[in-house]
């Protein structure tokens, strides 16, 4: 009976080590995740992959291409798809989707909220359209685009921001300068 009590012992005390083992390697990459996150937002590019598509009528999609938004200093690359009623529609275009575009941005503004999350808005003009973007991007690099335009309904997107990447060095992960 003594040789099942001290193996119950053993084996409870193994348990609750590994468990607050996996706990600080979470909380670790955790902060790694963030201190990317936050070199990242203060470079430019600044390029986040959308892999997820809301439109306000049409049912959201996951999207197979792949789409992004690339902001550079003084400039965007839109290249994201567009689902949605157009209230005046472009026939220049030819069936491209309105944003799909390089331009200049205006009223470019990145904010750190209280949460640890970067509020980026900003506005680009493609030909006599003018559109407004507005991204959240959160800690762990998740991304939500939100785009209006005054001669379309809106649409928000999802994705990933891309971070830069880490070098290994022994148990110590750093970032590449």
């Amino acid at each position: 009976m003594y040789k099942l009590l001290a193996f119950i012992l053993i084996a409870v005390c193994s348990a609750s080590c590994v468990s607050t083992q996996k706990a600080e390697e979470r909380a670790h990459a955790r902060r790694v995740s963030q201190l990317r996150v936050v070199n990242a937002m203060s470079k430019r590019p600044i390029k986040v992959d959308v892999d997820y598509m809301m439109p306000r009528r049409v049912p959201a999609q996951h999207l197979t291409t792949n789409y992004s938004l690339t902001i550079f200093n003084d400039s965007v690359d839109s290249y994201l798809p567009y689902f949605g009623v157009a209230y005046q529609s472009n026939l220049a275009d030819h069936m491209q989707s309105p944003l799909t575009f390089t331009s200049k941005v205006s009223n470019l503004t990145i904010v750190k909220s209280k949460k640890n999350a970067f509020h980026i808005t900003f506005s680009a003009k493609k030909g006599n359209e003018l559109f407004d973007y507005e991204l959240l991007i959160f800690d762990n690099g998740k991304t939500q685009i939100q785009v209006q335009d005054s001669a379309r309904e809106s649409i928000m997107f999802s994705g990933n921001l891309v971070l830069p990447e880490l070098i290994k060095c022994g148990n110590d992960a750093r970032l590449k300068q």
